[in-house]
């Protein structure tokens, strides 16, 4: 033993010091054993050390003060070795409480999953267990043992919210640095195996097998709107939904602590329509709520009443039955060659949070790739709803989408918005004419316009781009590339 680490006549431990002021002390180490002692000794000889010529002890002494006993850390405290700030011993369940009062503005639905995430690890560690006595091994081993219970997501998730919980109390100097500073969460992405992509004949079935208009809207709303249910479906109302201009307004509870994403739009695409329109007659009041089954998002369980009507409908339930509509939905809405823009504005996720949890391959993707079967229908572009007659009947009229010219949709809407909406009347014609002699008068081709039914070759044009012009006509092939007169640089051509 070192010359200041003695026992007594009665094998008791000691360590003995000069303190500040030169007198000669002592700390009694009781209950360690000579190993303990030792290593007890040698990191009170540094932090000592340190103290004497005035300087911060490194961050690994201070972390090892503050996990001393409490005894301990009343001796250091009356040498003025360390700060005599109280010492704040707290278990696992309250350092969970006290992280939570920082939550208390958040929605139930945050807190809840505080909760059940960090739960499990905390029944490996013990609720009961004291913050300042667990190390790394204590939570590498706690999050190996989750391993082979849980899911990766699940597993990443726990280690996200318990490091939160621990990195709170570091903020508040409880403890010198977590245990858990160490840990990767890993990917918390859903597990591919439970994504289930939903055909048009299966939604067919399940439409017809749903008992009343009210869950036909319901589960159209999921899978061809591709809204959050239930908490996107809950606030929706008739007022939400915008005959006239052809989309409805989604609430969303789940963005709206983001800046701009407290409410989006989407169209009512044409499968939604008559769905929509089969409700809206039935309802009592035209401007409330568009379905009175579920009320509270948080209470309210629309999943197995779903899987219900699945199985009625002869099948067996997928998992996730609906965040795998919304899933469907996103993917068959990219695979018909909707701009990424537009569907991440109409399902209120960015096309990073579409590939982690909702795209995904299917059977018709190999067939397709492998030349065995044409372009499905779920590939097939989305096509806008003409414009109807007095008896229902699609409007032969051409409907002029974008005049090149004028840098604007004709019809006077900047922003394309009403496009489907107006001048489907007498002036419709007028416009389409007066967009060709603009065109002509620019030396170019560029009124697009749409003369076909759903799926003609005006919607493919559509859905080419807003910006992207057909031409006619093409250009010269004049040696490799095209010619260029107004280079200063050497050209290949001329």
């Amino acid at each position: 033993m070192a010359d200041n680490l003695y026992r007594d006549k009665k094998g008791r431990a000691f360590l003995s010091f000069q303190d500040l002021t030169g007198a000669q002390r002592k700390i009694r180490l009781t209950g360690l054993s000579k190993k303990d002692a030792e290593s007890f000794a040698s990191r009170f000889r540094e932090l000592l050390s340190s103290v004497k010529a005035g300087l911060v002890p490194s961050p690994v002494i201070l972390e090892w003060a503050s996990r001393l006993d409490f005894k301990f850390q009343k001796a250091l405290q009356k040498y003025s070795l360390v700060s005599a700030k109280p010492v704040v011993q707290l278990t696992l369940r309250e350092a969970r409480e006290k992280y939570l009062e920082l939550k208390v503005g958040k929605k139930p639905a945050t807190r809840r999953n505080i909760l059940t995430a960090s739960e499990r690890l905390f029944k490996i560690l013990g609720h009961e267990t004291l913050v300042s006595s667990l190390t790394k091994g204590h939570c590498e081993k706690a999050v190996a043992t989750l391993q082979t219970t849980h899911a990766q997501g699940s597993v990443s998730q726990s280690i996200k919210k318990t490091k939160a919980i621990l990195g709170h109390l570091v903020d508040l100097e409880i403890i010198a640095k977590s245990p858990m500073a160490h840990l990767r969460p890993g990917s918390d992405a859903g597990d591919p195996d439970l994504l289930f992509f939903v055909t048009r004949e299966m939604t067919e079935r399940v439409l017809a097998a749903c008992p009343d208009a009210e869950w036909r809207l319901i589960f159209g709303l999921a899978r061809y709107g591709g809204i959050r249910v239930p908490s996107e479906l809950v606030p929706l109302t008739w007022a939400d939904v915008r005959w006239d201009e052809h989309k409805i307004q989604i609430r969303s509870s789940k963005t709206e602590h983001h800046l701009g994403k407290k409410s989006r739009w989407i169209p009512i695409f044409p499968e939604l329509r008559p769905l929509l329109k089969e409700a809206f007659d039935q309802a009592a009041d035209k401007r409330g709520p568009v379905q009175l089954r579920f009320r509270d998002p948080e209470d309210d369980n629309p999943r197995t009443e779903m899987c219900r009507i699945i199985e009625s409908a002869g099948m067996a339930p997928w998992p996730k039955p609906f965040t795998n509509l919304r899933a469907t939905r996103d993917t068959e809405l990219r695979r018909a060659g909707v701009p990424d823009y537009k569907v991440d504005a109409w399902l209120g996720h960015s096309l990073k949070i579409a590939q982690k949890h909702y795209l995904q391959l299917i059977e018709d993707d190999f067939k397709i790739a492998a030349g065995v079967v044409g372009t499905p229908v779920s590939c097939r572009p989305i096509a806008p709803e003409l414009p109807r007659d007095s008896e229902g009947s699609p409007s032969s009229k051409v409907v002029p989408l974008y005049d090149r010219g004028l840098k604007k949709p004709l019809g006077g809407d900047p922003f394309g918005r009403k496009i489907w909406a107006q001048k489907w009347q007498t002036g419709g014609t007028e416009n389409a004419q007066s967009g060709k002699e603009n065109g002509k008068a620019r030396g170019c081709n560029s009124l697009q316009s749409v003369t076909e039914g759903v799926g003609g070759e005006g919607f493919r044009r559509y859905f080419a781009g807003d910006c992207k012009v057909l031409q006619k006509i093409e250009a010269p092939r004049l040696g490799l590339e095209p010619r260029t007169c107004e280079l200063t640089a050497r050209r290949s051509t001329n």
